[in-house]
């Protein structure tokens, strides 16, 4: 998993913007006003990748859709970066972050809970990235 820092660099393409202007990022990201199934206001839902325009960099989805697991920069608990198709618009940005909450697990009938199996949380997800 990435770093934050190094999933910001690559959210910003290496840019210094952070945030979008609201029409960028509906071209961009799933996020609560164009989630519903078909954008016709049904169920919020995820949707496969590489449908929206990507960034500069050509990585598609680093906005919205599902959130993605980053390796935090202080602390043990993981966090969520990104935002997620139920957040509105305005709150998604390459700042935004969640951090972990027991009620992602609620359903998970383990124990003890695994770190990464959130039975409640169908918004978060993660990136692979490979080193050389």
């Amino acid at each position: 998993m990435p770093t934050e820092a190094e999933w910001e660099y690559a959210c910003r393409a290496g840019g210094e913007i952070i945030h979008f202007d609201k029409r960028t990022i509906m071209e961009m990201a799933w996020c609560a006003e164009n989630s519903g199934e078909g954008n016709d206001g049904g169920e919020q839902t995820t949707h496969p990748a590489g449908q929206k325009k990507p960034n500069d960099w050509g990585l598609y989805d680093m906005l919205g859709n599902v959130g993605e697991w980053c390796v935090p920069m202080a602390g043990k608990v993981p966090v969520l970066r990104g935002g997620t198709f139920l957040d509105p618009a305005k709150d998604i940005h390459c700042g935004t972050r969640a951090v972990f909450v027991p009620a992602w697990q609620l359903k998970d009938n383990q124990d003890p809970k695994g770190t990464w199996w959130l039975s409640d949380a169908p918004f978060a997800g993660f990136r692979v990235i490979c080193d050389e």
